[in-house]
């Protein structure tokens, strides 16, 4: 069992973690512009900054940024 104030560093640590994976989404985007361009309408500078924000839901192209960013496969259902 995991204790409560472990629990509690879990979900702590995780919410920290989020803001560190937008700015890296944001960042491997911005760095890789010729593979995300095509799958952006309009300026993918504009792109860049909306998903930067706070409370901006990602999708596949974020979750492929991640996966290319940190190395590993993304299946999603």
């Amino acid at each position: 069992e995991i204790a409560y104030s472990e629990l509690f560093l879990i979900i702590k640590w995780n919410l920290i973690k989020y803001e560190l994976y937008r700015k890296e989404t944001v960042k491997y985007i911005s760095e890789n512009q010729d593979d995300f361009a095509a799958f952006v309408e309009g300026s993918l500078e504009k792109y860049c900054e909306k998903i930067g924000k706070d409370g901006t839901w990602g999708g596949q192209l974020e979750i492929n940024a991640l996966a290319h960013r940190y190395k590993f496969n993304a299946i999603v259902h």
